[in-house]
């Protein structure tokens, strides 16, 4: 018996037979049909016959948003790191911020010869919570807490207050706002609270008509910046959520002859390596990507393994950097 012998008997193609044994996208009726064939014939590929005797795969599936961003690319290397050396391998998969995706690939690894997921997500809709609930296989959520699920995160609340502590301490009192979308509880809820409370804390008022929303693009932040000068509201800071935003929203500033420090002080959230070459160069919150994704890797691995049976919550902390953009 071989892999034609069954799309034969399937009515599927060779092909499709292949991409079935090897964790790729099937329909579920050809899935169903062939998974039935196997069934009914015993037939065993060799690797299969591996995972059949010893119960794993040896592969853990990563499902991110993106790749282009320096902050995901980063923990999945962290991920890469820590699965190096073992008997271990990665798949990745990219969503390209699609919830439909995020769940056909969430779908997918769940019912197929894949040991464990980490997965990067930002808005959990019903969808989400129902599918990461009927997991019988470990699951580490990375960059959102959690408390149903094993998870590595960021403490983007304290980030934030931080960053605009930072520009209050420096002499801004009307600190506009550049946040990302509030569904996303940490680099938007949390950074936004952050931000909202540092305010209030110093007696301060947080004027709605600098507070905008972006994605996470210099093109978006330099859009959002836009809306904040047009409205013709005056301010001395700015906090942004990410520093990919911070970028655009800084090249407008230099652009409209608005000088960054003198005039207005610019912060952000990340860690991008352009920040210390950008002009002037800018003052972040960092976080250390690739730590937290080793470490939600360890997780998983423990877990897969059976080593660890209670619920890990791990927030990672973050690392203050002052340089040009809140100096003066």
């Amino acid at each position: 018996m071989n892999i034609s012998e069954i799309a034969k008997l399937a009515g599927v193609a060779p092909a499709t037979v292949s991409r079935y044994l090897n964790n790729g996208y099937v329909s579920a009726e050809k899935k169903d049909k062939i998974r039935r064939i196997i069934a009914e014939t015993g037939y065993c590929p060799r690797s299969s016959a591996q995972t059949m005797r010893s119960g794993k795969s040896h592969l853990i599936a990563v499902v991110v948003p993106r790749l282009a961003s320096e902050a995901i690319a980063r923990m999945v290397e962290g991920i890469t790191e820590e699965i190096s050396g073992t008997s271990y391998n990665a798949v990745v998969a990219t969503t390209f911020d699609n919830a439909a995706k995020e769940l056909e690939c969430l779908r997918l690894f769940r019912d197929n010869e894949i040991d464990g997921v980490i997965f990067v997500g930002a808005v959990l809709t019903p969808a989400h919570y129902e599918t990461l609930n009927s997991y019988r296989k470990p699951i580490v959520m990375l960059g959102q807490h959690n408390k149903s699920y094993p998870c590595v995160y960021f403490d983007d609340y304290n980030a934030s207050y931080t960053a605009v502590k930072h520009l209050i301490g420096r002499g801004c009192r009307r600190i506009a706002n550049i946040y990302v979308n509030p569904e996303n509880k940490a680099a938007g809820k949390a950074r936004i609270d952050g931000c909202y409370d540092a305010i209030k804390d110093a007696g301060l008022t947080y004027d709605e008509k600098l507070m905008t929303a972006a994605e996470f693009s210099s093109k978006s932040g330099r859009a959002a910046m836009r809306r904040i000068l047009s409205s013709g509201t005056r301010f001395d800071g700015i906090f942004c959520a990410a520093d990919s935003i911070a970028f655009g929203a800084m090249g407008l500033l230099n652009e409209q002859g608005i000088a960054v420090p003198d005039e207005v002080k610019l912060i952000a959230v990340g860690s991008s390596k352009y920040s210390t070459v950008s002009n002037p160069s800018l003052t972040t919150v960092q976080y250390n990507y690739a730590t937290g994704g080793r470490e939600a890797c360890k997780i998983l691995l423990e877990r897969i393994e059976g080593n660890v049976k209670t619920m890990k919550q791990y927030k990672l902390g973050f690392e203050f950097v002052e340089r040009e953009s809140t100096r003066g």
